[in-house]
């Protein structure tokens, strides 16, 4: 088989992969957060019912199922952002973007205290670069099926809206400086309400982050390579 061709003046990407990094790391913040909210709804039940050593068997087992949920969640989030941030440079003239991609993805999560800051700004750089608005519709859409017109229509609705960095990142300091408080003591069952409630704020819109960034990827990279088709097509 011979290798694809690639319009002039587009860069090469790897969108089907982003896409499927996006899918897996989608359903892993939607699993987070359908168990951190299971939690903050039956917890009140478990201390109201449960004696003191069936509270804690409870507890524990809680804590297990969301560590490995939030493993998960990583495994998945981390090669997508990495994924999204290579997409980033090669559409985007952004010397921020370089910097967070030549540091590296999972460094950027893992140094002590820089990990309170990095992330938010390499998704906000990433954000900031990356917008269909800045470029024309460039596509014949007269000659689109009707089939994909609506998709595109679909696609629109998702990319058109900026990702809820900020909620994002503060429901994640929230919940991570209320459970760093709360270690090692008996905790209020009001604040393992709320911190199971940030949690599960804080996954919903990494799941919507995923989605909406990649769709805004995606359509950057149409127009930018339909602008090329018709720049090739007009000649000089």
């Amino acid at each position: 088989m011979g290798k694809k061709r690639r319009t002039p003046g587009t860069p090469q990407l790897d969108l089907d992969g982003l896409r499927k990094a996006a899918e897996s790391a989608r359903w892993a913040m939607l699993a987070n957060m359908g168990v951190s909210f299971a939690i903050a709804i039956l917890w009140p039940a478990v201390e109201t019912f449960a004696d003191a050593e069936q509270e804690q068997r409870i507890s524990g087992m809680a804590s297990t199922i969301q560590l490995v949920l939030f493993l998960v969640g990583a495994v998945t989030f981390v090669p997508w952002l990495r994924g999204a941030i290579s997409c980033g440079v090669a559409l985007a003239d952004s010397e921020e973007l370089r910097r967070h991609r030549d540091r590296g993805v999972f460094w950027s999560f893992a140094v002590p205290f820089m990990n309170l800051v990095w992330p938010y700004r390499m998704l906000r750089a990433l954000d900031v670069a990356i917008d269909p608005a800045a470029l024309p519709e460039a596509s014949d859409s007269a000659n689109e099926a009707p089939s994909t017109a609506l998709d595109r229509a679909s696609e629109r609705r998702i990319y058109a809206k900026h990702p809820p960095v900020r909620p994002w990142w503060g429901c994640w300091l929230f919940a991570r400086l209320l459970a760093f408080t709360s270690t090692g003591r008996r905790v209020d069952p009001g604040v393992e309400l709320v911190i199971a409630a940030a949690w599960a704020l804080s996954a919903l819109a990494a799941a919507q982050i995923v989605s909406r960034l990649t769709a805004r990827i995606v359509e950057v990279a149409r127009r930018r390579a339909a602008l090329a088709r018709v720049a090739a097509v007009s000649g000089p």
